[in-house]
């Protein structure tokens, strides 16, 4: 495969290594010609993390992005400097996102309550959603275009039937992804010429969960990874997959 251009939503120097960050490591160590582009809020913390990554020896071409999914305007921005400088993309993840929970303190605060909520949906799914759209064209300048959803094996139905757990540390976020699982498949049939996957990173340890989780991030990165360099036709558009250390397995929507 020729060398690719690949950008990371949510991949800025914060407090921690985060999945963004593992993702982009998980792919420099597989290939050093690989360009990524790094995004952030704010355009420093993307400067930022390169240097990090250019301080651990990593090589790859690197260019940062200021992009808030949030914001119309920022994601045309982004587009039109990622056309500019490349003319194509060649794979976008998705991986900015955001976790709210559902405190015993929200049930009794309808507003709080609809607040978290709605955070949780407006920048999981429809921000997600958003970006994709805008982004397609330069995708379709590809010949191996993909997208890749960074979700969470929390939104999986047939996994949630399984356990069928009485309690859940954050329905919000859950249920977001979830939603994006859906998003995921159905943007796969509405666009054939582009590949579409969802991605379980695992419970890695960021400051998303307060450094919680048992698993390094350019671990439970890999599985975006493999996604992102794979040869073409490896895996099959619309399916959902994570790596928990003995290579992919497929995640049951």
């Amino acid at each position: 495969m020729t060398s690719r251009t690949i950008l990371v939503t949510g991949s800025n120097k914060g407090i921690g290594l985060g999945i963004g960050l593992g993702i982009i490591q998980a792919i420099a160590v597989r290939s050093n010609s690989t360009t990524l582009i790094l995004t952030s809020r704010s355009k420093t913390k993307a400067e930022e993390a390169i240097a990090d990554l250019q301080a651990k020896g990593f090589t790859n071409p690197f260019y940062a992005v200021e992009i808030d999914i949030t914001d119309d305007a920022s994601i045309q921005a982004a587009v039109a400097e990622v056309e500019q400088k490349f003319g194509r993309l060649d794979v976008l993840i998705n991986n900015a996102g955001i976790a709210l929970r559902e405190r015993a303190s929200l049930l009794s605060d309808p507003s709080a309550l609809r607040a978290a909520w709605s955070t949780n949906l407006e920048t999981n799914v429809t921000s997600i959603r958003v970006a994709t759209a805008c982004f397609l064209p330069l995708l379709r300048q590809s010949a191996s275009p993909r997208v890749i959803n960074v979700s969470s094996a929390r939104g999986s139905f047939s996994r949630a039937l399984a356990t069928k757990e009485t309690t859940h540390p954050s329905p919000p976020y859950s249920t977001s992804k979830a939603a994006l699982n859906f998003l995921t498949l159905l943007l796969s049939r509405q666009h054939p010429d582009v590949a579409f996957y969802a991605v379980s990173p695992g419970h890695c340890k960021t400051a998303l969960n307060g450094f919680i989780g048992k698993k390094d991030p350019v671990d439970g990165g890999k599985a975006a990874a493999e996604l992102a360099v794979a040869e073409e036709g490896t895996y099959t558009t619309g399916t959902f997959w994570e790596d928990e250390g003995s290579g992919m397995v497929e995640v049951g929507w």
